[in-house]
């Protein structure tokens, strides 16, 4: 064959440059088509999408609804989060329509500048822009944005700096009667453009943008209804008390409901579904993440009990059988410890519970449940990963980002969640 430009091997091999040079267009294209989206107002939500939310809370029992779509290559992560509060949409509105109540909803915002504001497109009021920054441990992000109110919600829109570009779209739905209000989150943010620590995340799986997404998107929900919840009573708007771990049963209160309820069948076929639950102080209770994986039932249950399967689990890099039904694992997750002794409960057909019964983690819980697929769904079964993890105790990071923002022990739970339960269907499946 002859040689030619793109086939000679005669000097330096061109393919590199060539990768770099289209990996930089398309990330140009992608950045230019977020940033016309962002231009727009975020689409209200329809009366459908509406009504299948209300059904899925309704189901959930006092939860918090939460949706991971499944992950696309080139396109940053998004998901919908979904709760009902006491709050009137007034005082959400207060709260997230006025960048100088930042602040007061999350401490760690140290700063929420206005720079520049116009009259909104919408005809809902003034859109702002702002400059913002976020105080964490170990390092500080930094950027710009939009906030723009809509008749029935408000519109973040990510323009500069870390996490740009993205978008955080809330709509208020009323309750009847000024009972309260249904609040949806719809969260797509650019992961990659953060600190080195989540790029570091990032690398190690690729659900951890999808995890980090839902994570800092579970934050500003709770953070802006427990501000409006509680405006007089800053104390309260965090969770208090000591901790009280979950009795076995109520670990798993949302496993029926996320495997087999026809109200959440809409957000199965989206991706992966979840449910937090906040005990009554406010701190977690347990998570629990929904998955379809390509195996019958029985099947499926019998694999996840075995102590293996769970090297799927996203740095867990070892495990031997003690006696006793105890496991114990090794981990290689930097900045973390997992190291733990698990003592197994093989108390269900297709389920089991594990408890730390020595480990740093002490007292921490996971749980598998499986149910065939209803019809109709991604796969042959559904299994759900329930969890209280404890993270406050795992290791140092941990501890300092939840101590800076404690609703971080529910985001950041969620997140772990949401990456073991995907991890392990894609390992299971191939």
């Amino acid at each position: 064959m002859a040689s030619s430009p793109l086939t000679s091997t005669e000097g330096p091999d061109p393919r590199p440059a060539r990768r770099a040079a289209r990996h930089l267009i398309a990330a140009g294209l992608l950045y230019a088509a977020f940033a016309v989206a962002a231009t727009a107002h975020a689409r209200t939500l329809d009366a459908r999408s509406e009504q299948a939310i209300e059904a899925a809370l309704s189901a959930l029992r006092g939860a918090d609804l939460v949706v991971i779509d499944d992950p696309v290559p080139g396109r940053p992560p998004s998901a919908l989060l979904a709760t009902r509060t006491a709050a009137s949409p007034s005082a959400l509105a207060a709260t997230l329509g006025d960048p100088r109540a930042y602040s007061d909803a999350v401490p760690s915002l140290v700063r929420a500048d206005v720079l520049d504001h116009r009259r909104s497109a919408s005809g809902a009021g003034i859109d702002q822009l702002i400059d913002w920054e976020l105080e964490i441990p170990l390092f500080n992000l930094r950027g710009r944005a939009w906030v723009r109110p809509r008749a029935d919600g408000v519109d973040l829109m990510l323009t500069e700096g870390d996490l740009a570009p993205g978008q955080l779209a809330v709509t208020f739905i009323p309750a009847p009667a000024g009972t309260g209000t249904t609040v949806v989150l719809e969260s797509q943010v650019n992961m990659r453009a953060a600190g080195w620590i989540f790029r570091r995340v990032a690398a190690r799986s690729p659900f951890g943008e999808g995890a980090m997404n839902v994570t800092a998107a579970y934050v500003v929900l709770r953070a802006a209804i427990e501000r409006a919840l509680h405006l007089a009573d800053p104390p309260r708007r965090r969770p208090h008390g000591a901790r009280t771990p979950p009795a076995p049963a109520a670990l798993i209160a949302d496993a029926g409901v996320l495997a087999s309820s026809a109200a959440l069948d809409p957000f199965r076929a989206r991706g992966a579904v979840a449910a937090v639950r906040r005990a009554p102080d406010g701190h977690l209770a347990a998570v629990s993440v929904a998955v379809p994986i390509a195996l019958d039932a029985d099947a499926l249950a019998a694999r996840l009990a075995a102590p293996a399967s769970w090297l799927a689990f996203p740095g867990w890099h070892r495990e031997k059988a003690l006696a006793g039904d105890r496991v114990a694992i090794d981990d290689n997750l930097p900045l973390c410890d997992f190291d733990a002794v698990w003592q197994l409960a093989r108390d269900r057909a297709r389920g089991f519970t594990a408890t730390v019964a020595d480990g740093a983690t002490h007292g921490a819980m996971f749980a598998w449940d499986v149910a065939p697929a209803r019809a109709g769904g991604a796969g042959r079964s559904v299994a759900v990963l329930s969890l209280y993890p404890r993270l406050e105790t795992s290791g140092y990071v941990p501890r300092k980002f939840i101590a800076a923002e404690p609703l971080l022990e529910h985001g950041m739970s969620l997140a772990l969640g949401y990456a073991d339960a995907m991890s392990m269907a894609r390992a299971l499946t191939r």
